[in-house]
């Protein structure tokens, strides 16, 4: 017998996955062209032939170790590589260190939380909002709050942001560019939220 929390979860699963299994259907009735897919933001584009074929080189050489378990934060030369991209886009000072491999958005977010939350502590989450950040809170014990943003540009209410936060604040999920509405959140917004964030430190 599956445990309560299972059960509810199933009953309420992904809306994302679910339209996306309806869409499949819709396409085989009305035809591929005639259906949009707005569900799972797959990419059009096929991967470029040097992707391909440096897939098929991969798996098909002699290289020793390659497919064996790895460091847990990933490879370390990849690491290297995206920590020197990042420096070269926004002149910081990363290493490797500051690096670790995911599967994934979600994969990685799971990880985070798990790291932080204990029972009961609240994650601040900005509607309108990627819906499975709720399940991600959950399955770490903790408690979602959202915090509505403003009706007509969707950027956060610093006012609406600061009452929220409280002494059983442990996270705040900051997504932009925003899934679904695509709004970037403004630069004075960004530094609004960072001295919110900072007072409540001192408070709590």
């Amino acid at each position: 017998m599956f445990s309560k929390k299972i059960v509810k979860n199933l009953s309420n699963a992904s809306w994302i996955r679910a339209m996306f299994e309806q869409g499949e259907k819709l396409r085989k009735i009305h035809g591929e062209e005639n259906v949009f897919d707005f569900t799972l933001g797959n990419p059009d584009p096929e991967p470029p032939l040097k992707v391909k074929e440096t897939l098929i080189e991969l798996v098909s050489g002699n290289k020793k170790g390659l497919h064996r378990y790895m460091n847990n934060a990933g490879f370390i030369d990849v690491r290297e590589k995206i920590a020197h991209q990042i420096n070269k886009e926004i002149e910081a000072q990363l290493t490797s260190k500051n690096i670790i491999m995911t599967c994934g958005a979600a994969g990685g977010l799971n990880v985070i939380l798990k790291a932080l939350l204990n029972p009961l502590e609240e994650v601040i989450i900005f509607a309108p909002y990627f819906v499975e950040y709720n399940f991600y809170i959950d399955n770490h014990g903790g408690k979602s709050v959202v915090v509505n943003t403003d009706a007509n540009t969707f950027q956060p209410d610093l006012d609406l942001f600061k009452k929220n936060i409280n002494k059983n604040t442990k996270a705040i999920i900051l997504n932009s560019p925003n899934n679904p509405t695509g709004v970037v959140y403004k630069e004075e917004i960004l530094i609004g939220m960072s001295n919110v964030i900072k007072e409540a430190e001192k408070e709590y």
